[in-house]
């Protein structure tokens, strides 16, 4: 309990509190350095972990030929069971984690056999499911209405820290994750640098804590979308990720 935010103790009592002695007994502490493989995408599944502290990506290899970052995980969240319910083999993303972090690592057959004897554990696990279901539907409908100026605007926001910095992605990557060409892309980068929301140094993308103010300060919504999905866009792009980030993203093809 000691290594999670006092906010989450709450959760932690809840979910162990019917946990039979003799699978507590089989758990295991973790702890994990950054840039590390929590979850591979084709790994068998042979182990469920309990975030406690850090900060996890998703990255999906499946669906295109470049794999990329599509989503975070933070304390407190369950990641590998969702396949054991399902029963498929292996893992639909990976997980890297993006901080040293701390987890709780369960075999598969014990946290089944915990599950199948703790209706209240698995009742709680089904909530947390049912929420996560929930939200990536709702934003996988709004994202679908979106121009690419407006999913490229969302990702930057996203994707580097508040106070600025150097765009940790390939343009491959990126065009990958908003759905669009590397040409279409590169014509939507070169037209928010004349804009002065971007700035291309040495054919590296970088944007100051001013551009990302003045990008959602301007960022005008698509007239498809409805005030509650732009009520949520808007959310999102003033939740920013801390962690600042660098690499080069070149704007020619």
């Amino acid at each position: 309990m000691e290594e999670t935010q006092e906010c989450h103790h709450d959760m932690l009592k809840q979910l162990f509190a019917n946990c039979p002695a003799k699978i507590m007994q089989q758990m295991q502490l973790i702890r994990m350095r950054k840039n590390r493989n929590l979850i591979s995408t084709y790994q068998s599944s042979s182990a469920v972990f309990l975030l406690l502290s850090g900060k996890l990506q998703a990255i999906e290899e499946r669906v295109v030929d470049i794999p990329y970052s599509f989503t975070e995980l933070q304390p407190v969240d369950i990641v590998g069971d969702f396949e054991l319910f399902t029963g498929i083999e292996g893992h639909y993303v990976t997980l890297k984690t993006m901080e040293a972090s701390v987890c709780v690592k369960i075999s598969a057959t014990a946290y089944l056999q915990w599950m199948k004897q703790d209706a209240n554990a698995l009742f709680l696990r089904t909530q947390m499911l049912m929420q996560e279901l929930s939200v990536q539907t709702q934003l996988q409908r709004q994202y679908l209405f979106m121009d690419n100026r407006t999913r490229l605007l969302l990702f930057l926001t996203r994707s580097i820290s508040q106070k600025g910095g150097r765009l940790n992605a390939t343009r491959e990557r990126i065009a990958a994750s908003i759905g669009c060409s590397v040409r279409t892309c590169n014509r939507i980068i070169l037209t928010l640098s004349q804009e002065g929301l971007v700035d291309c140094m040495h054919g590296k993308l970088q944007i100051s804590e001013q551009q990302i103010t003045a990008i959602k300060k301007n960022w005008s919504p698509p007239a498809s979308l409805s005030n509650y999905a732009i009520r949520e866009l808007q959310s999102r792009m003033l939740s920013t990720t801390t962690q600042p980030v660098c690499s080069s993203f070149p704007l020619s093809s």
